[in-house]
């Protein structure tokens, strides 16, 4: 394919300039061929708007030469009828020569064949339909790779490259920049779901803990109970032993137990070994306490600004995946996609970090849901709809700040007439 516009500083000629108009054409003319929502008939605006110009065209624009005005008859009533514009297009050769006989002819059709096309075919344009096959090209193959003589994707490949040159850098940006988004994507996962389930751990010992605790509480009112009226402790005395000395024991097993995990679960963070099982007493409660108030700090901070920022993070990325895709599909990817996805990943994740500002993770917030069922949300899982829907949450901080400072209720009166 030709390579005169790939080199910046190169002069186009009006035969470059034609043969972009013909690969554009082409591109437009496959795409809405090979769609179902699209159709290379005119629609009803479009022939209302033909119409509407021949009635109200001057008599001076039309030309006085009879063969002038049956070259512009046949443009548009190849314009008009679908099978006449393909036939009219595969008529025209290429590359165009500017010494062929119909090459004014050709070039006005080609001009308001790209006109109608584009019309045709929106949102898409010929643009970024061409933009849109150097990238889907290019995200499935490797540059190395020889060129297939199967057809296809490749020629649509070559015209687009024909028809949009000065594009190819940043598609192949775009593409490369998707590999890597894919690959951060899993990365980041594996990563959250790590956290998560850590995290996760310690808040089960946590409240493990707890229900230790609560159960002590218990067993000391039944050995309160059971010490009244006596003088010695009854737990000592091995004929009469009531049952409530071995929930004792028990309960101070299960502390043991539970602050030796602990322990365990928050050594990698605190770069120390877990305290043995087998310890002196004094020593073993010291630890058990100084266990607890880590696994406290560790689950909190990380519950309310670690992991929502994760999954913001996260939820930045499916949003970009997500539109891309659907981009990919209607052919509307467009050179800006790249800078705007990756100002959309940092909105996000300055909004994940925000989370722990105004939501605390150890309360559930509730939402109402289908049938008036309240459904649950985390931090993490804020974090997530936060990161995904990031201009709902901007809107939300827009109507916060006109609430809360009364924005609008500092705005200077419009002037008396």
């Amino acid at each position: 394919m030709s390579e005169r516009f790939s080199e910046p500083g190169s002069q186009p000629s009006k035969q470059d300039f034609l043969d972009r108009e013909v690969a554009e054409v082409y591109l437009l003319l496959d795409f809405l061929s090979g769609r179902a929502d699209r159709s290379l008939r005119p629609s009803d605006e479009e022939r209302a708007r033909s119409l509407l110009d021949a009635k109200i065209r001057p008599e001076a624009v039309t030309p006085a030469d009879e063969q002038e005005q049956a070259k512009w008859q046949r443009i548009e009533n190849d314009l008009a009828d679908p099978t006449r514009l393909v036939f009219r297009t595969m008529q025209v050769k290429y590359p165009i020569q500017p010494d062929d006989k119909d090459f004014d002819a050709n070039a006005a059709f080609l001009m308001r064949a790209r006109d109608a096309l584009n019309t045709r075919a929106w949102p898409a344009t010929g643009a970024t339909i061409a933009f849109t096959s150097q990238v889907a090209y290019r995200t499935r193959k490797r540059p190395c790779e020889p060129k297939d003589a199967s057809g296809g994707s490749r020629r649509r490949f070559d015209f687009a490259e024909l028809a949009y040159p000065f594009l190819r850098r940043e598609a192949q940006s775009l593409a490369r920049w998707i590999r890597h988004l894919t690959l951060l994507l899993v990365f980041f996962l594996v990563v959250a779901l790590g956290c998560s389930a850590y995290l996760a751990w310690g808040k089960v010992l946590l409240d493990t803990t707890d229900a230790i605790r609560r159960d002590a509480k218990a067993v000391q009112s039944e050995l309160t109970a059971a010490r009244t009226g006596l003088t010695s402790d009854p737990c000592k005395e091995a004929a009469a032993r009531p049952p409530v000395c071995d929930k004792l024991i028990d309960i101070d097993t299960r502390f043991r137990v539970t602050g030796h995990h602990l322990a365990a679960w928050e050594s990698p963070l605190r770069w120390i070994a877990a305290t043995p099982f087998k310890a002196p007493q004094a020593d073993a409660d010291l630890n058990d306490r100084r266990a607890t108030e880590w696994a406290t700090a560790v689950v909190a901070v990380g519950g309310n600004y670690l992991l929502p920022s994760l999954y913001a993070f996260l939820g930045s990325i499916a949003f970009v995946l997500r539109r891309y895709y659907d981009r990919l599909g209607g052919s509307l990817l467009t050179p800006r996609d790249r800078n705007a996805n990756r100002i959309r990943l940092l909105l996000g994740l300055l909004i994940g970090a925000s989370i722990g500002l105004v939501y605390s993770g150890s309360t559930a917030a509730q939402t109402p849901g289908k049938l008036g069922a309240a459904v649950t949300l985390s931090a993490s899982a804020i974090a997530f709809l936060a990161g995904y829907g990031v201009e709902g949450v901007f809107k939300a901080l827009d109507a916060l700040i006109t609430q809360v400072f009364r924005v609008n209720g500092t705005e200077r009166p419009p002037l008396a007439r």
